[in-house]
């Protein structure tokens, strides 16, 4: 029997296979599940880093003392782990070093749909970009040793769809044993000041001259067919939806997205009539080939937003899926006219076809929402009934206060009925920005101004906002929401819950022992039930009627999290 794997399990279980022994991350949504996958697998360590950051130097730590070494984060995390990435091209590796960085076309659980290749042209950094489960594993399981062959960290993109569809893998391999390798003290190498820094770039230059000059049919394939009047170039995902409606076609997939192999494109650009780019988000594929001299299309066709599906491809590009799949797709007035032009156009038919086809498709490829599909009633989130958040933006509400929010559940106390959150920026904007609002002359300074944000953002980056409030003398309100875990993405552990990845038992942190230590006063501490709104509202009134940084912790444990732990028979 054939077992499914999902993208992350078959991420995880690629890199076990190729004798992974360290891996760290923070859980973001559609990246989450790949560490707790590998949590479950023997022989290597596994970890909740407190911030992406965190996570890669503890990484790059790993892999100089030796150890094959993976981080996983979503795209947003990679904005928090942009520092050490840059750095880290630089000094390369002596384990394997594999980024994860998982995107979000369309924003499924997002606050914005940046595109992390551009991460990569960036830092100068290999890029693979698997279209399915099995190439998820087999991608995975070769990088390590591609970062060792080139001295490089490597990264890995997948996307929602390819970290949580699902396929079969193939045959697993065997869990490999590298050679052990050690530590060896070497500052021109490691220790990235000016004077080392400097033959590190021309080092990093060489090396992406190197990887365009060599072959890697492991990752990129020419697929030429009969019919060559349009050549596709296509990466990931993407690639499994073009061969849904053309699997005819000559199509390049490119699994090495950066850099680009230079004369693999020119190849079959010289076999085909019409280059088409084929990828969602920005034209990185575009711009990368017409850099090279090669006339192509692509945004012209498609949108630089939202996630691409099988439908929307064939209407954009002009593909027929098939009469009666086209009819489907195409309904009203322009159907039959579009489903004409499409055959003529998939054939290889003259330039009016052609014309009329993307005429007929130029709504969907500027983006706007087709006629024929029936508009459904909007169906905002919502709280979940118990919720312990619910109490604390009803009283925020009524108080009217300016909020500044941050990422996590309590985030939909924007949306009506609560209409309770005024900003939500990035994760631990909530406390900086509110300092930010305080010294503006834009808010009456009468007005209360509070800062939510949740237990484990807190940790991640609200921390260093409370120092700077601290230190800068505000008089900042902040409220912490401690649910007991992490809930947004799953109910992951974090310093606040005394527990790790695999379960361990742990430390917990300690609001009141912080709070002292950046000099808040005990009568501006509190800590209160989230279920008990007039203690809620006493103590909002009383600090910010202080005007001395306060913190305030509302404890209320998450209600998917109690029926887990009761299903469990552990005490919440």
């Amino acid at each position: 029997m054939k077992k499914l794997f999902s993208g992350n399990e078959a991420f995880a279980r690629g890199a076990w296979s190729a004798g992974l022994r360290f891996a760290a991350g923070y859980p973001g949504t559609p990246s989450t599940e790949v560490l707790e996958a590998l949590a479950l697998l023997p022989d290597l360590e596994c970890e909740w880093s407190v911030n992406e950051k965190v996570a890669l130097e503890a990484a790059i730590g790993a892999s100089l003392g030796g150890a094959r070494s993976l981080v996983t984060m979503k795209h947003v995390g990679l904005n928090v782990a942009a520092d050490p990435l840059f750095t880290a091209a630089y000094i390369g590796v002596t384990g394997g070093l594999v980024i994860l960085v998982a995107d979000d076309p369309a924003m499924h659980s997002s606050q914005n749909e940046q595109d992390s290749r551009h991460y990569a042209i960036a830092a100068k950094t290999p890029m693979l970009e698997p279209s399915d489960p099995r190439e998820a594993y087999h991608f995975m399981r070769q990088a390590f040793a591609f970062s060792e062959r080139f001295d490089t960290p490597v990264l890995m993109r997948s996307t929602t769809r390819l970290s949580h569809g699902q396929g079969v893998i193939g045959d697993e391999c065997g869990r490999e044993n590298p050679p052990a390798k050690s530590f060896i003290k070497a500052p021109a190498k490691y220790v990235m000041v000016p004077a080392y820094a400097r033959p590190a770039h021309l080092r990093v230059e060489k090396r992406l001259q190197e990887i365009c000059a060599a072959d890697f049919p492991e990752f990129n394939r020419m697929e030429l067919a009969h019919d060559r009047s349009v050549g596709y170039i296509t990466s990931g995902i993407v690639y499994t939806y073009l061969r849904e409606i053309a699997p005819e076609a000559s199509v390049l997939k490119l699994g090495l997205v950066n850099p680009l192999p230079a004369s693999l494109i020119r190849e079959f650009a010289a076999q085909v009539e019409r280059v088409i780019i084929v990828e969602e988000l920005d034209p990185i594929l575009e711009n990368g080939v017409r850099a090279l001299g090669i006339a192509c299309e692509g945004k012209s066709l498609l949108p630089v937003w939202g996630e691409f599906e099988p439908t929307m491809l064939a209407r954009s590009l002009g593909i027929v899926l098939g009469a009666c799949a086209m009819a489907r797709s195409v309904q009203g007035n322009g159907a039959s006219r579009a489903a004409t032009g499409c055959r003529a156009s998939a054939r290889g038919g003259d330039g009016r076809a052609q014309k009329d086809a993307a005429s007929a498709n130029a709504p969907v490829a500027a983006g706007n929402p087709p006629t024929d599909i029936p508009a459904l009633p909007p169906r905002f989130p919502a709280f979940c009934p118990g919720c312990p958040h619910i109490d604390v933006f009803r009283v925020l509400g009524d108080l009217g206060a300016v909020v500044s929010g941050d990422i996590g559940c309590y985030a939909l106390g924007a949306l009506p009925p609560y209409n309770a959150m005024d900003t939500c920026v990035d994760m631990g904007a909530a406390i900086t920005l509110a300092q930010g609002l305080e010294v503006s002359s834009g808010v009456d300074p009468e007005k209360m101004i509070v800062a939510v944000i949740g237990d484990s953002t807190f940790i991640h980056s609200g921390l260093t906002g409370l120092v700077n409030a601290a230190y800068n003398h505000r008089h900042t309100l902040v409220l912490v929401l401690d649910n007991g875990t992490t809930a947004m993405t799953g109910m992951q552990p974090n310093p606040t819950t005394g527990y790790t990845l695999k379960g361990a038992e742990s430390f917990r942190f300690r609001y009141d022992l912080f709070a002292a230590s950046v000099g808040i006063a005990p009568e501006n501490f509190a800590e209160v039930g989230a279920h008990k709104p007039d203690e809620i509202r006493s103590a909002l009134l009383c600090m910010h009627a202080s005007k001395k940084l306060s913190l305030i912790i509302v404890r209320g444990t998450c209600v998917i999290l109690k029926r887990k732990q009761a299903k469990a028979g552990k005490t919440p």
